[in-house]
């Protein structure tokens, strides 16, 4: 999900029923320092770089995450000071 402020992934009931990992990773979109578009097999990957560290989720639809978060980032009100 991505909204004005974040950019939330929750896992569906399968990867919820095999637990590996982080289940639910929710970004603050200040924190977004670059986002991209990844090759997979089956399905393609989002990757977020937030400061030091990158962020990557599998999923059906990444094209129209990765644009989705993109829009939102250009939306985000410039800081001053």
């Amino acid at each position: 999900t991505v909204s004005d402020s974040t950019v939330e992934f929750h896992a569906n009931a399968l990867n919820r029923a095999m637990p590996s990992g982080t289940l639910h990773v929710v970004i603050p979109l200040r924190e977004v320092s670059g986002v991209h578009l990844l090759p997979g097999v089956a399905t393609k990957i989002v990757s977020i770089d937030v400061r030091y560290r990158r962020a990557k989720v599998r999923m059906y639809g990444a094209d129209k995450v990765v644009g989705s978060i993109r829009q939102a980032l250009a939306a985000l009100p410039c800081e001053q000071g």
